[in-house]
Parts: C-alpha cells; structure tokens; sequence
C-alpha cells in the first residue's frame, strides 16, 4: 500500500518521522506496515499511529492532539 501525501513532509520516511514497523493503529484499529515516531502532543500517551490516520485527520481528531510541526498536511 502507498503511503499518504503530505504536502510540507513528501519524503516522511527519510526524514525519520515515519518508520516501516508492522503494528496496530490505535486510532483505526487495522494492521499497518508503517508507524509515525514523531511527536504527537495529546493528554492521552499515543504511540504507532498509521500515516493514514494522519492524513485524514482521525488521529488528531481521536485524541484532541497536535503534530508538532506542519509536517502533516495533505496535499
């Protein structure tokens, strides 16, 4: 499966926010082959959530948290 867009961040894996890691998203409950490991602010401690999540804006949305950076815009 492709990864995501993002506008401000086109190459996430090399610039290591994003790793190839198998895991379950918490926020969409699926198998993933990639993981963010950049930092996601939210009262709730949230680690291994899938780019797609990101890109739609569920992970935000799930956990009232920030991405630290613009990094994270769709195209």
């Amino acid at each position: 499966m492709e990864l995501p867009k993002f506008k401000y961040n086109p190459e996430p894996i090399k610039l290591e926010v994003i790793r190839k890691e198998e895991s379950v998203c918490p926020v969409c409950s699926k198998e993933r082959e990639y993981i963010y490991i950049g930092p996601f602010y939210s009262i709730e401690d949230v680690e291994n959530i899938c780019p797609w999540c990101i890109a739609d804006g569920k992970a935000a949305e799930k956990y009232d948290g920030e991405f630290q950076t613009l990094l994270f815009v769709r195209r």
